[in-house]
């Protein structure tokens, strides 16, 4: 079944409530194994770190459901055997947090999770039996929570999640694709009554490169000086950033993220308050962008930030790309909605 809840709504602590009353419907002998799928390593990483702090809403709210006995693993744990293992898995909520592409293959051959591994001996049933992770995960017929599912609809994606054997899969996404089985909408009123979004969106079309880019620092500018003026009466500290939505290098006549930051160079914005975070770089990484002592005013992106990335200092998108998906504006636009 697919829940779809729009960006900043609280798709993964709705997910994380979910599993108590999933498990509930299961024999009590059902092993608590939830695979946790996520389409890339920024949203990997961001979501291993939540749900290992026993601090965060998501982790609080497992230890509440589940006793306090659960375990996280990542990949690496699971492939080394490190605390995964038979008895765990029949004493614990086990939460295995991995991307699609670690499963995902054509060629199984070239993938660990499909080769046998001494380290996972405990799951065998007999002295013969070769087993990986994935004979592993067949076993356990677990529970597969799918974010942003709207990546997952492929043949090649099907297939693995078919390969996995699960008793439950849970889609998460904003935007589901047609013949997804949504059985919970919320909409993205219902989140601005509740303050959780930044709406009305607002829109403005230009000519130009040029003109969009003056126009996003304009409003970056704009922005920064009513929160300057709103800090002083007592409001909480904000430093307003304009996600810029560079073209992909497919020629020269391509503006990429090179020559918007050249641009912005020009139009006079200090080289420290810009950053780029495409595919193959990414200069915001370990950056405290909420920080007063950060200064990134402008982020450069191309793709990279089209899901599961959240700054709630992002006001402005400044898109020069041409897209015709609803599906990839939908998430873009989604990475500016999150409020403070």
């Amino acid at each position: 079944m697919c829940l779809k809840v729009p960006t900043a709504g609280g798709k993964t602590f709705i997910a994380a409530n979910a599993l108590r009353p999933i498990f509930s419907i299961f024999p009590q002998d059902h092993a608590k194994t939830v695979v946790w799928l996520v389409p890339s390593n920024s949203i990997l990483e961001q979501t291993i770190r939540n749900f290992s702090n026993p601090e965060h809403p998501y982790r609080e709210q497992l230890n509440a459901d589940f006793g306090n006995r659960v375990e996280v693993y990542d990949k690496t744990a699971l492939l080394q055997g490190a605390g995964f293992n038979a008895s765990s898995v029949k004493e614990n909520l086990s939460l295995c947090i991995l991307s699609f592409d670690s499963l995902r293959s054509r060629n199984k051959d070239n993938r660990n999770a499909y080769k046998e591994n001494g380290n996972l001996l405990s799951f065998a049933e007999s002295a013969d039996e070769e087993i990986s992770l994935m004979s592993v995960f067949k076993q356990l017929n677990p529970v597969i929570v799918v974010d942003e599912s709207h990546n997952a609809e492929s043949e090649l994606s099907v297939d693995m999640l078919k390969q996995l054997n699960p008793s439950f899969i849970l889609d998460l996404t904003a935007t589901p694709r047609k013949n997804s089985n949504i059985i919970s909408i919320v909409d993205s009123m219902k989140l601005k009554r509740e303050n959780m979004v930044k709406l009305p969106v607002i829109v403005y079309n230009h000519r130009t490169t040029n003109e969009v880019l003056v126009s996003a620092i304009q409003m970056q500018r704009t922005l920064e000086r009513r929160a300057i003026e709103q800090e002083r009466n007592g409001g909480r500290y904000i430093r307003p950033i304009a996600l810029l939505q560079a073209q992909p290098r497919t020629s020269k006549e391509s503006v990429d993220y090179r020559k918007i930051k050249e641009q912005l160079l020009e139009i006079g914005v200090p080289e420290g308050q810009i950053k780029i975070k495409t595919g193959d770089r990414d200069e915001i990484k370990d950056m405290d962008l909420l920080s007063r002592e950060c200064e990134v005013r402008f982020i450069i992106t191309v793709n990279a930030l089209k899901e599961g990335w959240d700054c709630p200092f992002a006001y402005v998108l400044a898109s020069i790309a041409n897209r015709s998906s609803a599906v990839d504006v939908e998430q873009i636009l989604g990475r500016i909605l999150r409020q403070p």
